[in-house]
């Protein structure tokens, strides 16, 4: 980062109304509120994020989705048409708030399109968050399924070029994905994570080579400051540890299920 603005450096965030993708979030909101150089963090996204962003220490400014939207057309994924086609409906909005903000850097989900748009028609620095275990984890299927209609949707793809002067389908971004070209933020151990190779994956790999080294992997990122649950949850708040203990001092069976973030 450039060194920090008169007053301190301002950060824009863009996250997805999503659980999984929030909560590794909110963590480095937190600390980014309470970083010295930090004059303000300000989240652009969906009215019911508020409450956790502002209680992590943000200015939360809603900005909402077409309540009901048509269904995808033939041949695009869901995935590509909520994050591709979908967010040309606010994107100006959006743009204009983040604009008036005046940021410094931009902090977005690499599934929102918003803060690459925002980064780039700003000219600003930004970082990516990548809430599962690197790039590799989304496999070769994942590229083909998503990125396989290009031609249904270049009427989206040239309209953000009429407004912003980019051609993301030409810099061959797949539709559902938008990496940082300056920084991923990897909540994931590095060991732990599979690489993207040309060999198993060459589709995945054709639209990702480009950001090698951009990655830096932070491991879990967890803190006390959650959306989606409330205090009276019947977990509580922090990883039910006594209640697995408990379980298992009592001979009962404990599975564990684990699935990516949605």
């Amino acid at each position: 980062m450039s060194p920090p603005a008169p007053g301190g450096v301002r950060v824009a965030v863009f996250p997805i109304d999503a659980i999984g993708h929030v909560n590794p979030l909110l963590p480095i909101v937190q600390a980014l509120a309470a970083h010295p150089e930090v004059a303000e963090v300000r989240s652009f996204g969906a009215a019911r994020l508020a409450r956790a962003f502002t209680a992590a220490g943000a200015c939360h400014v809603p900005v909402e989705d077409p309540a009901a939207p048509p269904p995808p057309p033939p041949g695009v994924s869901e995935l590509a048409y909520r994050s591709f086609v979908l967010p040309l409906a606010i994107t100006e909005r959006m743009t204009a708030h983040a604009a008036g903000f005046r940021p410094d850097v931009v902090l977005y989900d690499v599934f929102c399109v918003h803060g690459l748009v925002a980064a780039r028609a700003l000219g600003l620095p930004s970082a990516s968050l990548v809430t599962f275990p690197g790039y590799g984890a989304l496999g070769e299927h994942f590229a083909i399924q998503h990125g396989a209609a290009y031609d249904r949707l270049a009427p989206a793809g040239e309209r953000y070029r009429e407004l912003y002067g980019l051609d993301l389908l030409g810099e061959d971004f797949l539709p559902v994905l938008f990496p940082s070209p300056d920084l991923s933020i990897v909540t994931a151990v590095e060991s732990l994570s599979r690489e993207v190779d040309a060999v198993t994956m060459p589709r995945l790999h054709a639209a990702l080579s480009r950001y090698d080294g951009t990655c830096a992997f932070v491991g879990p990122s967890v803190g006390d400051v959650r959306f989606g649950f409330e205090p009276h949850d019947r977990l509580g708040r922090g990883f039910p540890y006594e209640r697995l203990d408990a379980a298992r001092r009592a001979g009962r069976s404990i599975v564990l299920f684990s699935s990516a973030p949605c």
